[in-house]
């Protein structure tokens, strides 16, 4: 035992000294996972991080692979079917479509309608021809009729008409000369009757019913005054 000892202690002692002078490793933030039988640590290839349950420390992963749940103040108030995020109903709005869409009508047909008239009036007073005086004091009544409900329609909804002042249209008829004024008349209100006419056919699909009926009663009117009108113009000058 003696023998054993003396030769066992230098070799302890060697053995102490070697392992002082051996390279000391830091762990710094190194965690090995409570799971000791895994002898290897596999990596998850999409997310860069180990799959074995152990961690480190350092830069978080960020954007679409952080593992981070979704703020929750990404996902707008999508509020209630009939009202908007500023409080209006789908009711006020609609209501506030028609009430511009029966401005813009009221207004242009009115328009219309008075430069005809304005028109029909200058013929029925400096025309010759009596195919032609008499085809202007029909459009001058038929336009009258017109006008008068149309600005009773307005009235109830609140919906102002201006006057015209003198159109373009009616300040060229008015200067021609007398040789030509029959035709140029013909070839001027052909061209208005036309544009109150394209007014009242998209009128007669309004979803308001007063201006939708309005339309739908003058129509076929203006339809067959249309065709006379062409038809006047044919006869006298083609």
């Amino acid at each position: 035992m003696k023998k054993l000892t003396g030769l066992t202690l230098p070799a302890l002692i060697v053995f102490a000294l070697q392992a002082c002078s051996l390279p000391k490793y830091d762990a710094g933030s190194y965690s090995p996972s409570s799971n000791t039988g895994v002898s290897t640590s596999s990596t998850d290839p999409v997310n860069s991080r180990p799959t074995d349950g152990t961690t480190f420390t350092g830069a978080t992963p960020t954007g679409g692979n952080s593992g981070t749940s979704p703020s929750s103040a990404g996902m707008p108030s999508m509020g209630t079917a009939n009202s908007t995020s500023s409080g209006i109903s789908g009711d006020d709005l609609e209501a506030a479509a028609t009430k511009r869409e029966n401005t813009s009508f009221i207004s242009q047909a009115a328009s219309a309608e008075m430069n005809a008239m304005a028109l029909s009036q200058l013929a029925s007073k400096n025309s010759k021809n009596d195919a032609v005086k008499k085809l202007a004091e029909m459009l001058l009544n038929d336009y009258q009729k017109a006008q008068d409900e149309l600005k009773t329609i307005a009235s109830d909804k609140g919906i102002a008409i201006r006057e015209n002042t003198g159109t373009t249209s009616y300040n060229k008829l008015s200067a021609t000369a007398e040789k030509d004024f029959d035709q140029a008349y013909l070839k001027t209100t052909l061209l208005e009757h036309q544009k109150v006419l394209s007014l009242f056919k998209q009128a007669s699909q309004f979803s308001d019913p007063v201006i939708k009926a309005y339309a739908a009663k003058y129509l076929p009117g203006l339809k067959t005054q249309q065709k006379q009108i062409a038809a006047i113009n044919k006869t006298i000058y083609e």
